[in-house]
């Protein structure tokens, strides 16, 4: 089921059902939530009000996240909105490129790298093993590592939205039609999403395909 840009505009995220109920997400009595619980509850009132499950943050409106789950690809769309609210945390508040720091956000720093966004978004994805002093690159040009988390690694060039790609000395996300979640330089975490091209792919070595934690 494709959802169009029509059927995703008769949300009504200003009705008070869900303002005064859907967006209590305080977690742990600390006043946070983890990041993707705001967009599963956006999902589901979209469902409610349209019968469509539709809070895409690849294109930011005018799609559902049935455009992923049509084609089986639902985690991999969970995975672009957590990339995408961590990418956007990091532009909110300013964040420059600086190499090595630990994860998750917020730490009292302001300032990452390719590796450490990338660790963080993971992390942020359900996988808190990687708290702590970020993973770099190296790390995730292991190929059999990678395959023995149950991820799947394969020519940068077949990306598919939702994977991460990367190179001996960089990574990014790939969002699809061209567009990257890239942290690699403080220009980068200025901007909403890179939008390299297609082409850009061939600059990486490994796509990585990762499957939802246990």
């Amino acid at each position: 089921m494709m959802i169009t840009f029509g059927d995703y505009t008769k949300t009504d995220f200003k009705n008070g059902l869900f303002t005064n109920y859907m967006t209590w997400l305080n977690y742990a009595g600390s006043g946070t939530h983890p990041i993707g619980w705001e967009y599963r509850r956006k999902s589901e009132w979209s469902l409610f009000q349209t019968g469509y499950f539709g809070y895409d943050l690849k294109h930011g409106t005018g799609h559902g996240m049935d455009e992923y789950y049509s084609g089986g690809n639902g985690s991999q769309s969970d995975f672009l909105a957590v990339a995408k609210s961590c990418h956007d945390y990091l532009k909110n508040n300013n964040f420059y490129y600086v190499q090595g720091n630990s994860i998750p956000y917020p730490n009292g720093t302001s300032y990452t790298d390719c590796s450490a966004y990338v660790t963080w978004v993971l992390y942020e994805y359900g996988y808190t093993e990687l708290k702590g002093p970020q993973k770099s690159t190296t790390w995730y040009m292991d190929k059999s590592a990678m395959e023995k988390k149950g991820w799947t690694v394969k020519p940068a060039t077949q990306a598919k939205a939702g994977d991460i790609v990367v190179n001996d000395y960089h990574m990014e996300i790939y969002a699809g039609d061209g567009k990257f979640y890239n942290a690699g330089s403080t220009t980068a975490m200025r901007e909403e999403i890179s939008n390299s091209g297609t082409g850009y792919l061939g600059n990486f070595t490994y796509a990585i395909t990762v499957t939802p934690p246990k």
